[in-house]
């Protein structure tokens, strides 16, 4: 395998070059044959970027583990989950996951208002809570965008929901599992490569 074939492939949903069912192959194809892929032509600034990440590296790194496990993951799926908490393949792995995560859960998508009252500090700040909810908003958005061109992608017949199949089954105003997630995986030179995960 060459380095070309392991580089993630990018897709542009916002390609005025490329009809929707072109984009939506795309993105069709990359996830068949990558599993993930980067998206581009989304609608955040560098700006916005640049804060999130601020947000996620001062609460993984900068909160104490005694402040963080105050925050547990729960039943509805937010919270804070710590190193190796998560199993995500059981059957081959000896430990759990090396990162760790917080949840932003309870929100209303098409607002962006999460309405989770339990949360650190850090994220109740007004401008951390502001830049959340803008997040939260642009990533409902950028989520409806994607699931309607996989929908292309997929050619699903219009009389089975055609283009809005994936988008109807995630309407804004109905009860959802949904979360936003900050994730901190620790750098690969920093793990023993004889560590099984």
């Amino acid at each position: 395998m060459s380095l070309e074939d392991t580089v993630l492939q990018i897709v542009d949903v916002s390609s005025k070059q490329d009809s929707d069912f072109t984009i939506g192959k795309k993105l069709l194809e990359a996830a068949k044959t990558q599993g993930f892929l980067f998206i581009d032509g989304h609608d955040f600034t560098q700006d916005e970027v640049d804060k999130l990440f601020g947000l996620s590296h001062k609460f993984f790194k900068e909160t104490s583990i005694e402040e963080k496990s105050k925050y547990p993951i729960d039943s509805n799926d937010c919270g804070y989950t710590q190193f190796h908490q998560e199993m995500l393949d059981p059957e081959t792995q000896k430990q759990g996951d090396p990162k760790e995560a917080f949840n932003f859960g309870n929100f209303e998508l098409d607002k962006g208002i999460n309405h989770n009252t339990s949360l650190p500090e850090i994220f109740k700040l007004k401008e951390n809570e502001k830049l959340l909810q803008i997040a939260a908003k642009k990533f409902y958005l950028l989520s409806m965008r994607v699931m309607t061109l996989l929908a292309i992608g997929l050619e699903i017949d219009e009389n089975k929901g055609g283009k809005d199949w994936f988008v109807n089954r995630h309407r804004p105003n109905e009860e959802s599992i949904t979360a936003m997630r900050f994730i901190h995986y620790p750098p690969c030179n920093s793990m023993d490569e004889s560590t099984d995960v």
